[in-house]
């Protein structure tokens, strides 16, 4: 695997581990039944700190994967982001998804759309693993840089993102002659 797929699964467990993170944050607060995907259902809510702790430790899984065994987990990701888009397609569209908690988290619109993406890139670099395409190698300080410049945009992106909405829910309401 040149430097570029390496970065990928860099890039890709990074992602992964900031929601480990997210989850434990929401464990250790007791805020785990107030998120998204689990205020959703009652059934969730009752059992709320031990599905956020099992997935907690899925998600681990793949990031264990993703650095020991890349294509297993590559497909392994794929699976759980295609999963992750199923469960969000039952928020409503602009709703907050906290996927990578409230900093880098956007609408579930905005996480089907990336998961999607991230799913596909998965498949496909896992298949041209299989495939013979492409062949694992160790991971590399290239990997790492790339991998750090992808995670880092990705988190500029959503936290522009973000700022961006809370501004445009802080901004005065203008009104006209006729309303005061």
């Amino acid at each position: 695997m040149s430097a570029a797929p390496g970065a990928v699964v860099l890039a890709m467990s990074a992602l992964f581990l900031a929601a480990v993170v997210h989850k434990l944050r929401a464990l250790l607060h007791g805020r785990s039944a107030a998120q998204p995907l689990i205020a959703v259902d009652a059934g969730r809510v009752r059992h709320a700190e031990q599905l956020v702790g099992a997935v907690a430790a899925i998600e681990l899984a793949v990031v264990a994967l993703l650095l020991v065994l890349p294509t297993a987990g590559l497909l392994a990701a794929s699976a759980l982001l295609l999963a992750y888009v199923n469960l969000l397609r039952r928020l409503p569209p602009d709703a907050s998804c906290q996927c990578l908690g409230t900093a880098l988290g956007g609408s579930a619109r905005s996480a089907v759309r990336r998961n999607l993406v991230l799913a596909a890139v998965a498949l496909a670099l896992g298949g041209a693993v299989l495939s013979g395409a492409a062949t694992p190698a160790p991971l590399t300080d290239q990997a790492l840089g790339i991998a750090l410049v992808l995670v880092a945009g990705a988190a500029a992106a959503a936290a522009f993102s973000h700022s961006m909405a809370r501004a445009s829910d802080r901004a005065p309401v203008l009104q006209s002659a006729d309303d005061r």
